[in-house]
Order: structure tokens, then C-alpha cells, then sequence
């Protein structure tokens, strides 16, 4: 006889698929029910009509309707944050049922299409964000987080977020459990120097022994939960010091809001990071001309940096003397300046900064700060550069816009003229606080009306390449080898010869430009159009 079916029975990917379900409908309900619960809140119209032709009809409206006075409108229960818990209930079904549950809860998992189309059933404007479930420091302070959570599932926690500690919270259990917490893949630490203090707080009262409250003995926990996270954010506090545990062949993305005596320990951590991709730096605002001395610092080449991103509140000169430094790798740059310099601050100049590899850049700020830059672009600073986003966030007053926008079309008319000789056009976008049609409008009295799209993400500004000169039939055996001028005799040999180096000399020519942008597919034809030469090659060594 055939067990008879039962939930506890069904495949262990069909679990999977119902817990995640579950955290589906954990994660709708709360705005489904607050729609359903502002509609039965509306007044109930009740329109009566009378026979009488001396009586008009007349209306009238309940304070509430019937709905909302009964079911699940009249109690609290959904004004819980918590509420409802389908995932929670299914983990109380059994042991078997925890363990498929437990994992959803840490775990990332992308909506599939499925999901997404449940999810807009309900709402034009479903935008659920995916991620992890995060743990802060104050849930690894309970005892129930340290005594039974962690030990069994601390291996499926990935964000970790530690950066504010609690004064009432246990800082000895938030230091005991770090130890369960062994693939944490994004991390915000706290300033070593204030755990410190609250672990000598904690240890004067004799909960905690006192030499377990050292720098070094914190910096250890806390160094643990870095060995195997990608991404890392550092607490502006004693940030020096916490950068000193920031090691690891993991790390890809690394936040921090560094002052200007944090520069040279920030550059040491980078270079103990070998494979560090992303870096995101934001001044302090309290923090004034952060980056002056940057020249001082010490060449930085990091092979795998490719991403810089800069939001610079601290004004003032040296900014891109900073960028310079990992001019080597870098191939994508996002600055945001302060809109307007503060008193007595100097704009930051570009100077002579050279980004040979800089394929997209982003510069948003006011009109003062941001132009340098803008018309610093070049096929001699940036050749390998392709698209760049423009942001103008002053807000400009509609008297003056018109003068506004002629300054932005002059920057613009100037960059055109830089790209004459650029191998792979530039993509210019621009955003600006205004009708984009007065920046059009500027544009095409200088000319510049061809290559402008109006569009939902900014003005786009195409510089193409200008029109090649008509010079009449080529001769084609000045340009391409044929098969009738590869069969020369040997008095041709030496015009033969002149022909090839011109034709090497252009293969190489466009080598170098396809090695300049990235560009994959070209590389791979000159590959292949080569291979019949190495052949060659091959056959006269041996």
C-alpha cells in the first residue's frame, strides 16, 4: 500500500519554493492590507429615491462602513510590524520545516518572474528592493541570538550591520557571537575605540573581564567576521585604526569616511587588498579642503580598482591630485562636488590629470565646481573615455536661465571641438535643475542640434565623428593587399615590402584603440586575420 501523501513529504525544491512564498507574502501583505484597509474606511453613499415628484432625491453617508467595524479591522493585530508570520508559522511546523525556513530568512533570493507578477498584481508601482536579511548589533546581544541561533545557523548570516552599538546591549555576547558568523559577506564595523569604551564600562561593573576590553582583543572579533565579506563600511571614528583590520583577498567594495589624516592608512588598506574593485569615499562635512595635500601622498598602483566614487562636502583644491593616484586602473569615475564653494574655497582644478583607462564618468554639482572637469575631457586626458553624465543640481532661477544655459552650451560647443580626433565617439548626458529645452535651444544656435535626444534621464549630446573628405577613386592596391600585388616578381619585391609595413602599421593603429575602449569583438577579427601569419611564423621556426 502507498504512503499516503502529506506537506512533509514533498520534494526538498518544492519546500524551498513554499517557504519562499511565505517570506513573499510576509513581505506584500503589509501594503496590500493598508489599501484594503483605507478603501473600507471610505464612507458607505446610500442614495434615496423618492416617487414624489415634489421630493429630490437625497444622499447620505455613513461615518464607517460595516466592513471596517468587524473581521480583521477591528482589532490591532496588523499594526504589528511583525505581523503577519507565515514564514515564522511554517518554521514551527517541525524541525525539517525550520531548517528550509531558517535558510530563506538569511539567504538572498531574487524575486522570480513569477513573484514579480504576483507582486504587480497588486501594485502599479512594485518596487520591492531584494536583499538580505540583515542582523544588527543589538539582535547579537540577546542571549537566545547567542546560545541558539547562532551556534546552528550563524553560517547563513551575510549582512552584518555593527556599525551603532547600543549602550544598553550586551557588548560581551555581541563579541561571542561574532565567532559563529563565518561567511558574512557585507559588513559595517564600528569605531574600535568606542567598543573599548563601552567594553571597560561593562567590565568595571564586573560582568567582563577587564583585559578582554583591549583594542587588540576587539580588533581580532571584529577582524574575523572581514576574512570572507565583499563589501566592507567603516565608521568615520577612529578610522585609522579600524582600517588596520581590513585585510582579506575577498574584499571587492570597501565605504569610508576618511579625514585627511586618514589618506596614507587609507591607502595602505587598499594595498592590502589585492582584489579590491569598488571604492566609495564621503567627506566629513565638517571636514575643509580635505584633499590639499594629496600630492604628498605616495603613487598608489592597484591592479584591480576599476571604480571610484567620491562625494567631496569639504571644497577646496587637490581633489583630482587625489584621483590621480589610481589613474592606472581606474575605469570608472562618479564625483559629486558640493553645489556651490565654500567661503573662501578654491574650485578644484583639474590640472594636469591624465585617466588613460576611464571608460564612464559621472561629475554632478554646480556650474563652478563641475565645468573644470567637464571641459578638461580630451582624446589626450580620458582617450578610453565613452559616456559622461553631467549633473547640475543648483537650482537656477527662470530670469537668469536663459544666460545659464548659453554658459552650459559653450562648455559644450568646447568639448565638441576636443573630439575630433577621439577613436570611439563620446556620449555626453546632461541634467540640469530646468526645461532642458532652453539648454536645446542654446545648442542649436551654436550648431549643435544634430546627436541631441530629449529623454527622461537628461539631455544626450552625440559627438560623432566628422564627415570624411571626398578624394576621388582610391587606389586600392595602396590600402589592400589583392591577390594580384601578393603575386610580384622580384622586381617588385621592395614596393611589395613598402605595402606590408603600411598595412602592419594600421593593424597596429587598430589594435591600440581597440585595447583603449574594451572593445572585445575587434580585438578577436585582428586575431583571427593574424593567424595565417603566425602560421608563417611558426613554419619558419621550425
Amino acid at each position: 500500500m502507498a504512503p499516503k501523501a502529506s506537506i512533509h513529504s514533498l520534494p526538498p525544491e518544492i519546500k524551498a519554493r513554499l517557504a519562499d512564498l511565505c517570506r513573499l507574502q510576509d513581505r506584500v501583505f503589509p501594503r496590500v492590507f493598508d489599501a484594503l484597509k483605507e478603501r473600507a474606511r471610505e464612507p458607505t453613499v446610500r442614495v434615496y429615491y423618492s416617487d414624489d415628484e415634489d421630493d429630490s432625491d437625497h444622499e447620505s453617508c455613513d461615518d464607517e462602513t460595516d466592513v471596517f467595524k468587524m473581521g480583521p479591522f477591528s482589532d490591532r493585530r496588523a499594526e504589528d510590524p511583525h505581523y503577519p508570520q507565515s514564514l515564522v508559522s511554517l518554521s514551527c511546523v517541525s524541525k525539517e520545516w525550520r531548517d528550509v525556513a531558517v535558510k530563506i530568512l538569511f539567504r538572498v533570493r531574487p524575486l522570480s518572474l513569477a513573484c514579480r507578477g504576483f507582486e504587480a498584481l497588486f501594485f502599479t508601482d512594485a518596487t520591492f528592493e531584494e536583499g538580505t536579511q540583515q542582523v544588527t548589533a543589538y539582535q547579537c546581544s540577546k542571549p537566545i541570538f547567542l546560545f541558539a541561533i547562532a551556534p546552528r545557523y550563524g553560517h547563513l548570516v551575510q549582512d552584518l550591520d555593527l556599525e551603532f552599538w547600543p549602550f544598553d546591549c550586551s557588548i560581551s555576547n555581541i563579541l561571542a557571537s561574532l565567532a559563529y558568523l563565518s561567511r558574512v559577506r557585507k559588513v559595517a564595523l564600528p569605531a574600535i575605540a568606542a567598543v573599548s569604551d563601552l567594553l571597560v564600562g561593562t567590565a568595571s561593573g564586573g560582568n567582563f573581564p577587564v583585559e578582554f576590553a583591549s583594542p587588540a582583543y576587539i580588533a581580532g572579533a571584529l577582524q574575523r567576521v572581514t576574512l570572507h565579506a565583499d563589501t566592507v563600511s567603516l565608521n568615520r571614528d577612529d578610522l585609522r585604526n579600524t582600517l588596520s583590520i581590513v585585510r582579506g583577498t575577498n574584499l571587492r567594495t570597501l565605504n569610508v569616511t576618511p579625514t585627511r589624516e586618514d589618506l596614507p592608512a587609507l591607502f595602505s588598506a587598499i594595498l592590502a587588498c589585492p582584489n579590491l574593485r569598488t571604492l566609495n569615499i564621503t567627506t566629513p562635512p565638517s571636514e575643509r579642503s580635505m584633499f590639499k595635500n594629496s600630492r604628498s601622498l605616495p603613487n598608489l598602483f592597484h591592479p584591480t580598482l576599476r571604480r571610484l566614487d567620491i562625494s567631496d562636502l569639504s571644497g577646496g583644491k587637490g581633489l583630482y591630485d587625489f584621483i590621480g593616484h589610481f589613474a592606472s586602473s581606474l575605469e570608472e569615475l562618479e564625483v559629486y562636488l558640493y553645489t556651490e564653494p565654500r567661503v573662501n574655497a578654491v574650485p578644484p582644478d583639474p590640472g594636469r590629470i591624465n585617466l588613460p583607462r576611464l571608460q564612464r564618468l559621472k561629475i554632478t554639482g554646480g556650474l563652478a565646481t563641475t565645468a573644470p572637469l567637464v571641459q578638461h575631457i580630451s582624446p589626450h586626458t580620458f582617450p578610453a573615455l565613452q559616456t559622461c553624465t553631467w549633473g547640475i543640481s543648483r537650482l537656477i532661477g527662470q530670469e537668469v536661465q536663459s544666460a545659464f544655459a548659453a554658459q552650459v552650451a559653450d562648455i559644450i560647443g568646447h568639448q565638441r571641438d576636443q573630439q575630433a580626433g577621439r577613436a570611439v565617439p563620446l556620449r555626453l548626458t546632461i541634467n540640469v535643475p530646468f526645461d532642458q529645452a532652453v539648454v536645446g535651444s542654446s545648442l542649436e544656435a551654436l550648431g549643435i542640434g544634430i546627436g541631441i535626444e530629449q529623454g527622461g534621464s537628461g539631455l544626450g549630446v552625440g559627438f560623432a565623428h566628422p564627415e570624411p573628405i571626398d578624394l576621388g577613386p582610391i587606389d586600392l592596391p595602396d590600402l589592400i593587399l589583392t591577390p594580384k600585388l601578393c603575386r610580384a616578381d622580384d622586381s617588385e619585391v621592395s614596393e611589395l615590402g613598402k605595402v606590408v609595413r603600411g598595412s602592419l602599421d594600421r593593424i597596429r593603429n587598430l589594435a591600440d584603440q581597440a585595447i583603449a575602449v574594451g572593445d572585445r569583438f575587434q580585438i578577436s577579427r585582428i586575431a583571427h586575420a593574424l593567424q595565417e601569419g603566425e602560421w608563417l611564423c611558426v613554419e619558419r621556426e621550425c
